[in-house]
């Protein structure tokens, strides 16, 4: 008796073990990069689209069949914005950390507008030479 209750919670470990594993699984893919979002949107829209199909099939009105696609579209665009916001106060852009007159990472002045003036092409007759040095352009 004793060796059948050991087994039975040995398979019960096993089982444990092996549920932890397929859930850190789960919550590892589900954290990388828009993953969330994209198995929700496929799981709510394949909900929302069949069920949209079965109004216009039961009804034939197409306008009883679009409210829960608006609202789907309403849900997973609120989601999105409110993620990039949530990024956004998360990690500022350093333009808006900016003090005013002031280049950013560290730019002096003539090495931002030395950048400008290399970029300018001379092939292109934006940039000549002879009629506006570097000197001038600063």
């Amino acid at each position: 008796m004793n060796k059948i209750i050991e087994n039975i919670a040995n398979w019960l470990v096993a089982l444990k073990e092996r549920k932890d594993k397929i859930h850190q699984n789960i919550n590892a893919f589900m954290r990388r990069g828009n993953n969330g979002p994209i198995v929700g949107a496929v799981v709510f829209g394949t909900i929302a689209v069949l069920s949209s199909i079965n109004l216009y099939k039961e009804h034939g009105k197409l306008w009883l069949a679009l409210p829960s696609i608006c609202l789907l579209i309403l849900f997973f665009f609120g989601i999105m914005v409110s993620d990039a916001y949530k990024e956004k106060v998360k990690y500022p852009s350093p333009s808006s950390q900016m003090k005013p007159g002031r280049f950013p990472y560290g730019f002096s002045r003539s090495g931002f507008f030395k950048g400008i003036y290399g970029s300018l092409d001379p092939i292109s007759n934006i940039r000549d030479e002879n009629l506006t040095s570097f000197l001038h352009f600063l």
